[in-house]
């Protein structure tokens, strides 16, 4: 157990904005002209990102936040970083694939590095330049909103377990843990970490002096292993063809997000041919075939991930839209219902497909249905299919 987490009244709260860290990064005194609120989120939020750890399957366990520190590093919290199998970072829409390269325990920090990030980093002022009373600003991702700037002052300055750490009345959330503390001038002076659990504006950072020492903690096992290792190339091939193929279909790029999908497909085939991942990735490749326009080979690639994922409503709901016949519309409405009985969406195309057979007793009885869950929705299928 580190040495803050034994900190009985504090909890660790999951923030994940990268913060790269220089270790001959100057501390500077607190001698440089003060910025308005507006000037200083200008200067500093570039430098500060959403950070994600992921699991084998690709799955979202943690997120918090961290700040560059050097051109393609950022320093995080520890425990933002402790159960990940592979780790991005995101930024305004863009995302990179991060590796973990220094962790430490006893302070619950852990430094990430991002090839191609080019990032401008921060300034780092020492805490023991500080003053009880100075305005501070915090920017993180509370709760995953990136970029959310709080404003507080400096509350105290104090020796913890023989760490010290920075009190502020700066508000810190969870999903702020890693992201940074900035002086008025936009210089860093803390690490977001912990707030207290009881108590009103006791939130607390780890000094920015403390990320000069991460170059005394290397994982250099564990990087390497993370870095070499074809399961994890893999795995971080696959984020990226899918950061690719989302971004390239938002472009209007049906072709070039379909390439990028179908190897994302080989990859999670070659590293389990019985995934969810897969699953996700022929899911994924059916809605983009059916936004070009080819509902052939849409409805192939949504067979294909319900058979490997039978529970996946959104996928049946897929499948029932591109379906050639009305009973294999009705078959799939009726599997994402089985999946979800409060699917609103499914039961819709369910009325629509029993209206299109004439049904009009099922009708009716399915719109009483969504009226059950989601009167809106309801009100519109009426209009569309019980009145005409």
């Amino acid at each position: 157990m580190t040495k803050i987490s034994m900190v009985g009244f504090l909890v660790i709260v999951g923030c994940a904005l990268p913060l790269a860290c220089q270790s001959q990064a100057p501390f500077r005194t607190n001698s440089s002209p003060a910025l308005t609120p507006q000037e200083l989120f200008k200067r500093v939020s570039p430098s500060v990102f959403l950070v994600e750890a992921l699991d084998r399957v690709g799955t979202v366990i943690v997120s918090g936040s961290a700040v560059l520190t050097a051109t393609n590093e950022l320093v995080t919290n520890k425990h933002v970083v402790d159960e990940g199998a592979a780790f991005r970072i995101r930024q305004n829409g863009k995302t990179w694939a991060a590796v973990v390269t220094h962790i430490d325990s006893d302070h619950d920090l852990g430094r990430l590095r991002v090839e191609g990030l080019n990032g401008v980093p921060v300034s780092v002022r020492s805490s023991f330049t500080l003053a009880i009373g100075e305005r501070v600003y915090a920017i993180g991702a509370p709760e995953g909103l990136e970029l959310t700037l709080s404003e507080g002052l400096i509350s105290g300055l104090r020796e913890i377990e023989g760490t010290r750490i920075v009190q502020t009345s700066a508000a810190i959330s969870p999903g702020s843990s890693g992201g940074g503390l900035f002086d008025s001038s936009g210089r860093l002076v803390g690490i977001t970490t912990f707030y207290a659990k009881e108590g009103q504006s006791l939130n607390f950072a780890l000094p920015a002096e403390l990320i000069a020492t991460l170059s005394e903690h290397p994982v250099a096992t564990r990087a390497t292993h993370w870095t070499e290792s074809p399961e994890f190339a893999a795995l971080t091939e696959g984020l990226m063809l899918a950061e690719l193929a989302d971004e390239s279909a938002k472009a209007g790029q049906y072709d070039k997000a379909t390439a990028a999908l179908k190897r994302l497909i080989d990859i999670e085939q070659r590293r389990d041919p019985n995934s969810r991942g897969l699953a996700a990735a022929w899911k994924s490749l059916g809605s983009m075939y059916a936004e070009s326009g080819n509902i052939p080979d849409s409805h192939k690639a949504f067979m294909e991930a319900v058979r490997l994922n039978p529970n996946d409503g959104d996928a049946w709901r897929g499948l029932a839209v591109v379906a050639p016949t009305l009973e294999q519309m009705a078959e799939a409405f009726g599997q994402a219902i089985r999946v979800n009985p409060k699917d609103a969406l499914a039961w819709y195309g369910l009325g629509a497909v029993a209206h299109q057979k004439g049904q009009t007793a099922s009708v009716l009885k399915v719109y009483e249905q969504i009226k059950s869950i989601d009167p809106a929705k309801a009100e519109e299928f009426y209009r569309n299919y019980v009145v005409r």
